[in-house]
């Protein structure tokens, strides 16, 4: 009780009726997520009173995951409409869409991450097996990457040299050369489906979120398992603090979960 009564009293904002995928602008003044479930409204909300800055009409359909760009100028959304949109922030404006010529919707689109430098981004297709980078000064695919079977989600490195991509469907996670497709490392560790992957912002580990229940983080140059998290429930999404000293968990259990990862342990302290 008293763990619990800690806990709820560093709550700073609730926003009702807001769900789904959200990210942090960089510089933590706004926050994105969903509108309601299948409006395909793109939410972008002050971070301190919780009100909607901009929205704007983004999918047909749902919207299945959302991600700034390293300043916070560009934003991408992925969508059951089976299109991934790149968004100028500041205006709403649409810059590229993404699409796989023919598509029907299917499993749509997961996975949006950008390049640290801001020359890249990432996207997957899970039920067409693959992993599409686009140059974002043109809106060019430059590469299709098919490493992982039913793509889930994606995450560069801090170089950008570098793509850790995790498997919807299998017990599957690996790091991937994004210039020649090349399989570099195996994460091994869960049991069952990744649903989320995360490298950390000092490059040094990545973490990845399985429906078994655990968040897994790995050394990053040797795909060696360093920790094992208990996320509880199923763990469905999870992302680094800034510092890399901390990670938070989200589970299927209804908790936000916040370790502290440093002197070789890693520690839940929230």
């Amino acid at each position: 009780a008293l763990h619990r009564a800690v806990a709820a009293s560093r709550i700073e904002l609730r926003v009702p009726g807001v769900g789904g995928r959200l990210d942090w602008s960089p510089d933590g003044s706004v926050f994105v997520t969903e509108g309601p479930h299948d409006s395909g409204i793109v939410d972008i909300r002050d971070a301190r009173t919780g009100e909607s800055v901009r929205s704007f009409p983004g999918h047909d359909g749902d919207i299945n995951d959302v991600a700034f760009n390293h300043d916070g100028s560009l934003l991408a959304t992925t969508g059951s409409d089976g299109a991934a949109r790149i968004w100028d922030v500041a205006t709403g404006e649409e810059l590229h869409t993404v699409l796989i010529p023919g598509y029907d919707g299917g499993w749509g689109v997961w996975g949006p991450s950008f390049s640290p430098d801001g020359s890249l981004f990432a996207a997957s297709w899970p039920a067409d097996g693959v992993v599409k980078l686009v140059d974002l000064a043109t809106g060019d695919i430059v590469r299709e990457l098919r490493s992982v079977p039913w793509p889930n989600d994606t995450s560069f490195d801090p170089t950008g040299a570098r793509l850790a991509i995790s498997s919807q469907r299998f017990p599957v996670a690996r790091v991937v050369d994004g210039s020649s497709g090349d399989e570099m490392l195996d994460l091994e560790g869960p049991r069952y489906a990744i649903m989320d992957v995360a490298w950390s912002p000092d490059g040094e580990s990545i973490a990845t979120a399985s429906i078994d229940g655990r968040a897994t983080i790995f050394d990053a140059d040797t795909g060696q398992r360093l920790y094992a998290l208990g996320a509880g429930g199923g763990a469905y999404s999870l992302d680094w603090s800034p510092d890399s000293a901390r990670i938070v968990t989200g589970a299927s259990d209804g908790t936000a979960r916040v370790w502290l990862v440093a002197d070789g342990a890693a520690l839940e302290v929230i």
